[in-house]
């Protein structure tokens, strides 16, 4: 019964290895070609995968500097009208203050004609009623 064992265990064994050879023998070349086909096919796709990273990042760098420029041309904008806007109200506050004096002279000005006008008056009157 050992023996039987053994000899069955023999020819299953030949026949896995006839099996096995018939199977390399017949997928071999298909799988070769495959997996090199497979292999070729990632490397291509890790080439192209490294082109577009770096062209992504030539396109992030080109819009960080377009991005900074435009903050400092926002910064230079932001400052000139903070100084347009320190110089407009320096030229209102020298207009009010030339018209304040103006009419603080005008008014100077009126004040001396109606005191003059008031001393004729009571001149008149005066001499008027000396006259009397």
């Amino acid at each position: 019964m050992s023996d039987l064992n053994w000899i069955n265990f023999f020819w299953r064994s030949i026949n896995f290895l006839v099996l096995g050879g018939a199977l390399y023998w017949l997928l071999a070349k298909k799988a070769k070609a495959f997996f090199t086909g497979r292999r070729d096919g990632i490397r291509s796709a890790l080439a192209e995968a490294e082109i577009a990273r770096e062209a992504e990042e030539k396109k992030f760098r080109e819009y960080s500097a377009k991005l900074d420029k435009a903050t400092e041309e926002i910064e230079q904008i932001g400052e000139m009208i903070r100084s347009q806007g320190l110089s407009e109200k320096e030229r209102i506050i020298g207009e009010a203050r030339k018209a304040a004096e103006k009419m603080k002279e005008d008014t100077h000005t009126r004040i001396e004609q109606e005191f003059a006008k008031a001393s004729q008056q009571l001149r008149s009157e005066a001499v008027r009623l000396s006259a009397q």
